[in-house]
């Protein structure tokens, strides 16, 4: 009979670990480019910039070729990103109101992730708020910080070495041994301008054709995917590249001319709610978990990547909370064949004129200021050129209808004399 217990004993012993195993939570990285152009990316359709460790990521798990952000501008689409909510349900339009969210209590993913036994870091631009010290990353659930602020402050000497010393602080992160998973964001800032680059990438500004600043953002884009290498380096080195959720985006289009980026074959850029304002490379991986080599074209968010997360860390968000995004992995994982969303939409306000647009599966309505709506079939003519308004109008009065039925419960519009925004109009720009 004791025989027999311990024998049953060990048996009992081994079925815990080995379920213990099976609901290991993954960490989570998710790596924010800063006015990165859709078509600066090689598996995007680049062929001046090679980008071997950001297309790795799609062969390994995910390509979205309708990846959305929630707004043409960084500080909003930011909140957007880390809240899993439409940023203007806290009145965070722009930059210019970039402390909104914060101050009306918006709840971020490090603080579902904290709560749920998660180390969490912050490693590059914050930008929701730095000036005011109640909203330094560190009171909002990142418990390791190292943001755009501190390294000007003096912990990176040579500002050419700013993204170098983002990624290398990224990998030391992930190398330190803990018992915990760990939720890892980093945002640097490239290829957002001004263009800073380490020295060692003199060579590829050299070597590039174009412009000075189209060169120098080839430039700056070599030394991005250089650093999103290390970190998927540093996860294989301390094995746990199978065990990892990582998604890359941009936080909104390119800027050219000003940075030098390409958004082609999209409409637009940065400040435009075409898709050459809002549409990023997006790619994610979690080996084992996410099938490899998809490419995935429903339209995503990153209102997604919340919910995402808690589901994969196996957390679910506190009763009453009000996420406008979705789990992406039974989609990615095949259990669900249908589009995540019906409708996605945007609403951004600079300089007293709204841009507003919904992506409706193959459709995309736009309504710039006080001009006319206009109407697209997006997936047949990916580059908005060819105004559908007048031949659709009925698909045009629905869409007009679904914006204005989203819109009637958010925030007015704060006007731009707000003393809180003329305050922030000073630090920052579109």
């Amino acid at each position: 009979m004791r025989i027999i217990s311990l024998l049953a004993l060990v048996a009992l012993l081994s079925l815990t670990a080995t379920a213990g195993t099976a609901v290991v939570r993954p960490n989570i990285v998710i790596i924010l480019a800063d006015d990165l152009g859709y078509a600066d990316v090689g598996s995007y359709g680049s062929k001046e910039i090679a980008t071997p460790h950001l297309d790795s990521i799609g062969r390994r798990g995910v390509r979205f070729t309708d990846g959305y952000v929630t707004a043409p501008q960084c500080s909003p689409s930011r909140v957007g990103l880390l809240t899993g909510r439409y940023q203007q349900r806290f009145g965070h339009e722009t930059n210019l109101t970039m402390r909104a969210a914060l101050d009306h209590g918006a709840r971020l993913i490090p603080e579902y992730l904290k709560s749920a036994g998660y180390a969490t870091a912050l490693i590059g631009k914050w930008h929701l708020g730095e000036t005011d010290p109640a909203h330094h990353p560190s009171k909002h659930g990142f418990e390791t910080v190292y943001d755009a602020k501190s390294a000007e402050a003096g912990a990176t000497p040579d500002p050419r070495l700013r993204t170098q010393a983002y990624f290398e602080r990224a990998a030391a992160y992930i190398a330190q041994p803990r018992s915990q998973p760990f939720f890892l964001y980093v945002a640097p800032m490239s290829p957002h301008f001004p263009q800073v680059y380490a020295p060692r990438y003199d060579a590829v500004f050299a070597a590039a054709q174009g412009s000075a600043v189209r060169r120098a953002c080839i430039a700056m884009m070599a030394e991005l995917d250089d650093g999103v290498g290390r970190i998927l380096a540093a996860l294989r080195a301390a094995r746990l590249e199978e065990n990892t959720l990582v998604v890359f985006l941009s936080d909104n289009g390119g800027q050219p001319p000003q940075n030098g980026s390409l958004n082609h074959p999209l409409r637009g850029k940065k400040g435009d709610v075409y898709d050459g304002g809002i549409r990023a490379p997006f790619l994610a991986q979690w080996p084992g978990t996410i099938p490899p080599a998809q490419i995935y074209a429903h339209p995503v968010t990153s209102l997604d990547l919340l919910p995402t997360a808690l589901a994969a860390a196996g957390a679910a968000p506190p009763a009453g909370a009000s996420l406008d995004g979705v789990d992406l992995l039974p989609f990615l994982t095949g259990k669900n064949s249908a589009a995540p969303h019906a409708r996605l939409y945007w609403r951004w306000t600079f300089q007293g004129s709204a841009k507003r647009a919904i992506r409706a599966g193959e459709w995309k309505w736009v309504k710039n200021g006080e001009a006319p709506a206009e109407l697209y079939r997006i997936t047949a003519d990916i580059g908005e050129a060819m105004n559908l308004a007048d031949t659709e109008p009925a698909k045009l009065a629905e869409l007009s209808a679904a914006y204005d039925a989203w819109a009637a419960p958010l925030p007015p519009i704060a006007p731009l004399d707000n003393p809180g925004a003329a305050k922030n109009r000073k630090k920052t720009s579109p």
